[in-house]
């Protein structure tokens, strides 16, 4: 039997993994529980639920604890959570031999204390270097973490990053302690055709061309770059409306993460109140569903992905899965995803090196789908979910 620990199973890139590793496993034949403390059946993966309620697999276990403290103490209250969760599983399931933990580190110290299962971390980040110090409070309270991090870094059996770019963040992260030498294993992508997806063709996108912008409604992804560039490839290209292209911003959206709502509203009113564009221009669609987005990926001229140093990003693999070329910083995981002028085009982070590769990719639509023909085969080689299991398995076997 094999435990997953997640802390809250919402809608994005880190859940996404949790969800195909738990997948991947049970496909195996392994019996899996993954246990969270928090999962809302209207707003989480469809493999999570079965005729509208939660899948027998997943358990809920330390919801009733507090996720922060007066807004503050995240880190903390997340540890706290999932540290019951882990108490929990151990407690309800004395079978567990392989543990596989992510997102937070207290799980590990608590698996290592009372289980003698296997412990496998997936990092997706180092949190002491996501973390802000910008006060001495702030600073000393991290002094604690930082250290707990590293402590229980250097006692999990296993670590697993999710690219070659947060591999090497990691050792940098924790070079003062001893822990297991990180293996990469990238994250995956079902297929469109596993997913049985009805390219559904939006009345808009019929009649128009459009850029796809997919990122969970965060300030570090850096949307407003999107807005930016569009704004400068219209002024650039000088059409008529309704023949120049337009923007679509989807994403991930929870109205319980207080970010979520503000930048939502700040994105909102730079397009509307700001005289930028008119009405139609920029489409948002927050909380998309995967076949509404396959669909929009599938009529878009490329997908803009615009966070910098990004640890890894699932959504390059999702637009090049269905034959669409990328436009993505020139920094972080994507730069081992995308090959530059073959799947897609790196450019310097500025919405001005966006708003080039649009422009480079609007007036040469034949190029735009070699590069979306190019990064389906990528996908197909290197990215899918048997690739994934594969080496999965082999780690925790």
């Amino acid at each position: 039997m094999i435990g997953v620990l997640h802390p809250d199973l919402g809608i994005g890139g880190a859940e996404r993994l949790i969800v195909d590793v738990a997948s991947s496993l049970e496909r195996s034949d392994v019996t899996v529980l993954l246990y969270t403390a928090h999962h809302d059946i209207k707003h989480c993966f469809e493999e999570t639920v079965s005729k509208g309620c939660r899948v027998e697999w997943v358990c809920i276990r330390g919801g009733w604890l507090p996720g922060h403290l007066f807004g503050c103490f995240h880190v903390l209250c997340a540890n706290v959570r999932c540290a019951w969760a882990a108490m929990r599983m151990i407690i309800e399931n004395k079978a567990i031999e392989t543990a596989i933990i992510d997102q937070v580190f207290l799980p590990i110290l608590i698996f290592r204390l009372f289980s003698r299962a296997k412990v496998v971390f997936y990092c997706h980040y180092p949190d002491k270097l996501l973390a802000t110090r910008s006060s001495i409070l702030r600073r000393t309270y991290r002094l604690l973490f930082d250290a707990l991090e590293g402590l229980t870094m250097s006692l999990a059996h296993q670590v697993i990053v999710n690219s070659v770019f947060t591999s090497q963040a990691y050792k940098l992260a924790f070079r003062h302690w001893s822990s297991a030498e990180p293996i990469v294993l990238y994250p995956s992508i079902r297929m469109p055709e596993e997913l049985v997806v009805r390219y559904l063709r939006v009345s808009q996108v019929q009649n128009r061309t459009c850029f796809l912008s997919i990122n969970r409604f965060e300030r570090k992804k850096r949307l407003h770059y999107a807005i930016i560039a569009l704004k400068k490839l219209r002024q650039k290209l000088g059409s008529l409306p309704g023949h120049a292209p337009y923007l679509i911003l989807g994403g991930g959206y929870d109205t319980r993460v207080d970010e979520n709502v503000h930048h939502f509203s700040e994105l909102n009113r730079r397009v509307y109140t700001s005289a930028m564009f008119d009405f139609d221009e920029v489409l948002f669609l927050p909380s998309i569903s995967d076949e509404l987005k396959y669909s929009v990926l599938r009529e878009s001229i490329a997908l803009l992905y615009t966070p910098e140093n990004e640890h890894f990003g699932i959504t390059p693999l999702e637009a090049m899965a269905v034959g669409r070329p990328v436009i993505a910083c020139d920094s972080g995981g994507p730069c081992e995803t995308i090959i530059h002028e073959s799947t897609g085009l790196l450019v310097k982070g500025g919405a001005q090196g966006f708003a080039d590769g649009m422009m480079y990719l609007y007036q040469n639509p034949v190029e735009a789908d070699r590069m979306g023909n190019n990064g389906r085969q990528r996908v197909e080689k290197n990215f899918t979910l048997t690739n994934f299991s594969d080496k999965l398995n082999g780690i925790i076997n």
